[in-house]
């Protein structure tokens, strides 16, 4: 019998704070199974640097295991038990060194108390929600780098601000607006008001992407009805938004009671088949109706808006359609049941953020221009071409599983395209000039990525480096509805070009 883990080599080099370990028992007896085969538990002991120690006992299904860590800065090693049958992961965690990171933001009304909306018995106050943000952002981090790996791209993902304590930092920023005056807004209006404000104060940085909550979404449901749809439910909530395009993904936190405040709750909550209390809270669980359900689509609502900040695009399925409401199948050994007819029928996106306004450094068409060079992200190195060639397997496999079991996956070409970003790689430009006489378009270097949209963002086509030719001209015209060209090079610049229009953006 022995302890196989599903993810991870060993040892590990990580630049997240929080891990995801996969994994099962194998070669076990008809005895081990027949005993252990509904329940049953491990013991992992974690040794963290400063003579850091935990002990915990980690929940086991059909002899199946996923949990998460959180690592400390420097060296860890895990040491598992499994009925006397050992095994030992070592564990190096260095936090992203790189100018380019996500600042996490909670907005606050003019005049408000900060408060969210929530049970009696959540605490709803400011250093609550700088909790759940902050946690929510890790496991973001988290998800990234894991599905990206899965992709064969290795683990990379985007930097967090951190404050003096290691933690992640979460800034609140006093809005001018007032709560009428939110409430009042459209979500595309408090976007612009939002964006404006941040980018006129003290955290502006051109190298950040901003994923911010506003604190005064309220639902309210008077009459006590049961929501038939979840349109009806976002006619019921003032304040509400969930955009994402450019510098700024922002969200509304009608649902961030939800979230969990602690790591170690993280799991149970995704599991909570609670109903959510339709007479006094919003409903955002792609028609699932619990609080697990709620955590699991609004936390993968904001990685979809992440990935429009990002420059992805609306994609047939993965996260960048409606795989995001699988959050808690990629978390948990939950398995998937059949998707509802209402919840296939919801969009990605209450609406899609175009990227052709504004002329503020968050605005949605600044990205494709900046020179900026790429972050500093620290690559894994192997020492042997077996336990490359295993590791290889190993992604090609949970990949192919995880599609299979659930939506929490980027596309191909999104996944490639992640992966040059500034804020994921780094890579310095080769200042080829790479040119396309076919769009009336030049780009600084080699490319890596090329996406023809449509209406919404919707990726029609694509081509990557690993394809075998370009004929961009045939990949325009032979696309009814084409409206834009995005590429992405080899350095990480993004460029867009309208095809609408005879100018590049």
């Amino acid at each position: 019998m022995r302890i196989k883990f599903l993810n991870l080599c060993n040892p590990i080099k990580v630049t997240h704070s929080i891990l995801l370990i996969k994994g099962r028992i194998e070669n076990y007896s008809q005895e081990v199974w027949r005993k252990c085969f509904e329940k049953s538990f491990m013991m992992v002991y974690h040794q963290g640097p400063q003579e850091y120690r935990r002990c915990e006992e980690i929940a086991l299904e059909k002899l199946q295991f996923k949990f998460l860590v959180r690592l400390h800065a420097g060296d860890n090693t895990l040491s598992f038990d499994f009925l006397g049958v050992k095994d030992t992961i070592n564990i190096s965690y260095e936090p992203i060194q790189s100018d380019y990171g996500v600042c996490l933001v909670y907005v606050v009304c003019s005049g408000h108390d900060g408060k969210f909306q929530g049970p009696d018995y959540e605490d709803c106050g400011v250093f609550s929600a700088k909790a759940r943000i902050s946690l929510g952002g890790e496991l973001l981090q988290c998800i990234m780098a894991e599905t990206l790996w899965e992709s064969g791209l290795g683990r990379k993902t985007f930097k967090l601000e951190m404050d003096d304590s290691a933690g992640v930092k979460v800034h609140v920023l006093e809005s001018s607006l007032s709560v009428e005056e939110c409430w009042a807004m459209s979500g595309e209006e408090l976007w612009e008001t939002i964006a404006r404000e941040i980018m006129f104060s003290t955290l502006k940085d051109e190298k950040s992407k901003y994923l911010a909550f506003i604190s005064c979404t309220r639902y309210t449901n008077r009459a006590g009805i049961k929501p038939s749809s979840y349109s009806q439910v976002l006619r019921m909530t003032k304040g509400h938004v969930a955009l994402g395009g450019g510098g700024l993904a922002l969200f509304g936190t009608g649902a961030l009671w939800t979230w969990p405040t602690h790591l170690s709750q993280v799991q149970k909550r995704l599991l909570c088949d609670e109903a959510i209390d339709t007479n006094l809270f919003m409903d955002d669980s792609a028609y699932r109706g619990t609080i697990g359900g709620t955590f699991a689509t609004t936390l993968g609502s904001a990685l979809h808006e992440l990935g429009h900040c990002f420059d992805l695009g609306h994609t047939g399925d993965g996260i960048m359609a409606r795989g995001f409401d699988d959050l808690d199948l990629f978390f948990t050994l939950l398995e998937r049941n059949l998707t509802s007819k209402e919840a296939r029928s919801l969009d990605p996106c209450s609406s899609y953020q175009r990227e052709d306004l504004s002329p503020l450094s968050i605005g949605r068409s600044n990205s494709f221009n900046s020179s900026e060079g790429s972050p500093r992200f620290t690559s894994v190195r192997r020492s042997d071409s077996i336990s490359k060639y295993l590791e290889d397997y190993a992604q090609k496999r949970l990949r192919y599983q995880n599609k299979i079991s659930s939506g929490c996956f980027w596309t191909s070409s999104c996944a490639l395209l992640l992966s040059k970003q500034k804020w994921m790689n780094k890579s310095e430009c080769s200042l080829s000039q790479f040119q396309l006489p076919d769009v009336d378009m030049s780009v600084c270097c080699d490319l890596s990525v090329i996406e023809v949209r449509g209406d919404g963002g919707k990726v029609l086509q694509y081509w990557t480096e690993e394809s075998t030719c370009l004929d961009l001209k045939a990949m325009v015209h032979g696309n009814r509805g084409a409206t834009s060209l995005v590429l992405i090079t080899n350095c990480g610049r993004a460029f867009k070009k309208s095809l609408n229009e005879n100018n590049q953006e």
